[in-house]
């Protein structure tokens, strides 16, 4: 069932007929007993076939998982596998994901997966679920090759925006989201060049058009996303994955505003208190909050700012009523504050001075 080498028309047919010859059998298939079996299946990438062998593989695996639970996370496994390329040929298809060969192979496999993902979700009901924890814990890590990432990342919107949306989809927004923050956090406040930051992006842009030597290249009267990171970030891989999977998100939320939907991911995107606000040297990954309300300000500008207003207010609120309590707390020990024997004061005058140094800094 795993050929490395192109197969000819005959070997097609051959895979075809055991395919649906075991998918006829399904019923006779024991977890116990035909384990390589279940192996060299759940083995299969679609990527390395082409349409009559994944039509039958898709139409096995829909077999398994109808009939036994035994078998739904194994197909589920296997279709997930499919989000990428196979890993032992990830340069190949790296440069062939760049030609439109590589682009349609893409579509093929990912219509099928999906489609298939969906027509074992009506038969198992349950196995959304599973589908759901299954795609956040096997999303690739920071660390993963450009290409891969993102390939994934596009699969986690497509369910979030398909048939499936209302099983899974607020579960892969937020596991985006997290993402993004890992791959902000992992960059340096040293791989930015601090002085040109300071100045106007109109001026940055003026600037750069006489400045031949930054080897940027101007398309229309904008710079290019790649010279802007190549110009800023001096060719960070990990700022280059983190901008890749921005625009993905915001070319997700222009879809959604244009169908009607941007209000329903927006209020899922708001769990962003959990993750934006308390993020340590987060830089960038709250834009895509920011381009949300910039596409709705009526709806998701009002929601943002009021949320932020609350939460500035609670601040005030919370320094206020600590300062009382220390005053008060000092004026009922007539001068005589002891650190070892009034650790509440002193916990109490440490909370103060926290909200202090980080309210003054929200409001510069």
């Amino acid at each position: 069932m795993h050929y490395k080498e192109r197969l000819v028309p005959e070997e097609v047919a051959l895979l075809v007929t055991c395919l649906k010859a075991l998918d006829g059998a399904v019923s006779c298939i024991s977890i116990v007993h035909h384990q390589r079996l279940l192996a060299a299946i759940f083995g299969m990438s679609l990527w390395n076939y082409g349409t009559d062998v994944i039509d039958a593989l898709v139409d096995l695996l829909i077999s398994l998982a109808a009939s036994s639970g035994d078998y739904v996370d194994l197909c589920l496994g296997t279709l997930v596998s499919n989000f990428m390329p196979p890993s032992s040929s990830s340069s190949y298809f790296i440069e062939m994901l760049k030609q439109p060969r590589g682009l349609a192979k893409k579509g093929q496999v990912l219509d099928h997966v999906h489609s298939t993902l969906k027509h074992i979700a009506n038969l198992v009901p349950l196995s959304s679920l599973r589908l759901e924890k299954m795609d956040t814990d096997r999303m690739p890590n920071i660390y993963t090759k450009e290409p891969f990432i993102v390939i994934y990342v596009e699969n986690m919107l497509k369910l979030e925006s398909g048939a499936m949306h209302e099983l899974v989809g607020s579960t892969m927004l937020l596991a985006i989201m997290d993402r993004l923050i890992d791959l902000d956090v992992e960059i340096a406040w040293d791989d930015i060049l601090q002085d040109d930051f300071c100045k106007g992006i109109f001026d940055m842009e003026l600037e750069d058009l006489e400045k031949p030597d930054y080897h940027i290249q101007q398309d229309g009267d904008e710079l290019t996303r790649e010279s802007f990171i190549q110009r800023f970030l001096g060719g960070n891989l990990i700022a280059e994955k983190l901008d890749s999977l921005m625009v993905l998100m915001f070319e997700h939320l222009l879809s959604c505003c244009e169908s009607g939907c941007l209000i329903q991911v927006f209020e899922t995107l708001q769990s962003f208190q959990k993750t934006f606000l308390t993020a340590y040297k987060s830089k960038f990954a709250q834009f895509v909050m920011f381009y949300s309300c910039s596409l709705d300000p009526e709806n998701c500008g009002k929601i943002f700012a009021s949320t932020l207003l609350e939460i500035f207010v609670n601040h005030i609120y919370l320094e206020r009523s600590v300062a009382n309590w220390c005053y008060g707390y000092c004026k009922k020990q007539d001068g005589g504050v002891n650190p070892r024997a009034h650790k509440v004061f002193y916990v109490g005058c440490q909370v103060l001075d926290v909200c202090i140094r980080y309210g003054v800094e929200f409001l510069n």
